[in-house]
């Protein structure tokens, strides 16, 4: 049992140590492709091969590596004169190292201002369009603008001349208001003389009727007293 442990132990120390050494090598050869890692690019004016090792003994991989060709720096020879490149396509293989440079070559960038150059006369002319474009619209706001002000005066002075009409049809109506209680005063007054003159017609009516009775009877008192004094005149002149 002894024997099996020791065995296990001396396993799982072998296998770390192991992996421990895997470990650095893949480090240390990341560390080293990285340290090669560089963009370079074709020098001006050249149409460049690339060949499959560091001589030109070596059989050509590409043929139209040209002026400002991006790559990638894989390795470098010992004596420094080749180095070993990608392209961005994947293909590798050696080029002199006096046809790269790791400027940007001024053809590549002579184009790379001329396109940019090219998109900033685009943007200017676009802004410029645009720039009319405000220009037109602005004075169309401008007119529709004076003619809502124009507008708004309008309905001003139409709201003062409504105003002015409402406060005199307030003052019609409160005048109105005002001849319709005079109105109905007028109306009891009439109606209170009415019943006054009924009433005055009624006790003349009686005054009348106590006045003819009242003749009357003073008419009868009178015949009576006329006819006493003409019996008694009648009965002197039989007596005598």
């Amino acid at each position: 049992m002894k024997k099996y442990a020791l065995l296990s132990r001396l396993s799982k120390g072998l296998a770390g140590s192991l992996f421990a050494i895997t470990t650095l090598f893949l480090s240390t050869s990341l560390i080293g492709a990285n340290s090669f890692a560089q963009t370079l690019y074709i020098a001006d004016n050249l149409f460049v091969p690339m060949r499959s090792g560091q001589g030109n003994e070596y059989r050509i991989v590409n043929s139209v590596m040209r002026s400002g060709t991006k790559l990638t720096k894989l390795d470098e020879s010992a004596d420094g004169k080749w180095v070993q490149v990608q392209t961005t396509k994947g293909t590798k293989g050696w080029i002199l190292k006096q046809h790269l440079s790791a400027q940007t070559p001024a053809k590549v960038r002579l184009e790379q201002a001329t396109k940019q150059l090219a998109s900033a006369k685009k943007n200017i002319q676009s802004l410029t369009q645009n720039n009319a474009n405000l220009t037109s619209e602005n004075a169309m706001l401008a007119s529709q603008l004076s003619q809502v002000s124009s507008t708004q005066t309008t309905l001003n002075a139409e709201l003062d001349n409504i105003k002015s009409i409402s406060g005199n049809a307030i003052n019609l109506d409160a005048q109105h208001r005002t001849l319709i209680q005079e109105h109905e005063l007028l109306r009891a007054e009439r109606d209170t003389l009415a019943a006054e003159n009924t009433q005055l017609s009624s006790s003349n009516e009686i005054s009348f009727m106590l006045y003819g009775a009242l003749l009357v009877v003073l008419g009868m008192i009178l015949v009576f007293i006329i006819s006493l004094f003409t019996g008694k005149k009648r009965s002197n002149e039989w007596t005598n």
